[in-house]
């Protein structure tokens, strides 16, 4: 995981989790009151969705940059050929 990805996750837990709002990382503190806390489920949940979705944003990224200039020739010429 690319650091720019870590810094998105840390947000959608500062976003979705009341006890994260000012913690700077996920990192471990190894002290029980600082890394265990009461979360309600629903936070839990709009926080897994959100990352959910931030993974679907980034795979549809990758995929279209993935489709090289000389696919999308093949594809327009696919499509020209049904137009006609």
């Amino acid at each position: 995981m690319t650091t720019a990805e870590l810094k998105q996750l840390v947000a959608i837990a500062q976003a979705n989790i009341p006890p994260l709002e000012n913690r700077p990382d996920l990192e471990p503190r190894n002290n029980d009151s600082e890394d265990f806390y009461d979360v309600a489920v629903w936070s839990i949940e709009d926080a897994l969705i959100a990352a959910y979705e931030l993974g679907k944003l980034k795979g549809r990224v990758e995929e279209r940059r993935s489709v090289t200039i000389e696919t999308r020739k093949r594809i327009a010429a696919v499509k020209k050929k049904k137009e006609i």
